[in-house]
């Protein structure tokens, strides 16, 4: 009977760790669905990068349509052409993630950081080319957003 009476306590210091685990989960859903990204702190780059738009959802996000001399941004706000129609979705391979993405970084040189250029490559359209060359019909989509 002992045993019994020890399983059941422990059953129950088991459901309420699950249960204070979930609420505390579920406020933290909440909080964050009413809180806007700007609310959190979230801003694009004033002045620094122009092809970038507060989103509300994600705080900024790239400015559909932009034209940079280096790169554009497409109608659905992502970096390079248009998407393909003309391509099955099982070709198309979706990068996503941040400046390194994207393609834009700082590139200084010598110990006093005299030069300073600013670098716009990205690995997605490396891929692509790679994927080209190879023999691959392959669609690749740069989703990367700065920050």
């Amino acid at each position: 009977m002992g045993d019994t009476v020890q399983r059941g306590a422990i059953a129950s210091r088991v459901a309420v760790g699950i249960t204070s685990a979930l609420v505390a989960l579920l406020a933290a859903e909440a909080a964050l669905r009413l809180l806007t990204p700007a609310q959190l702190g979230q801003r694009p780059f004033p002045g620094s990068y122009y092809w970038m738009a507060e989103d509300p959802v994600l705080g900024f996000a790239n400015r559909p349509l932009y034209r940079h001399s280096e790169f554009a941004i497409n109608e659905r706000g992502f970096r390079g052409p248009p998407i393909r129609s003309d391509v099955p979705p099982s070709t198309r391979i979706v990068c996503l993630g941040d400046s390194g993405t994207f393609g834009i970084w700082l590139e200084v040189a010598g110990e006093e950081a005299e030069s300073q250029r600013i670098r716009y490559d990205n690995y997605p359209e490396e891929l692509g080319r790679v994927l080209a060359e190879r023999g691959y019909r392959a669609e690749v989509v740069n989703a990367g957003v700065v920050g």
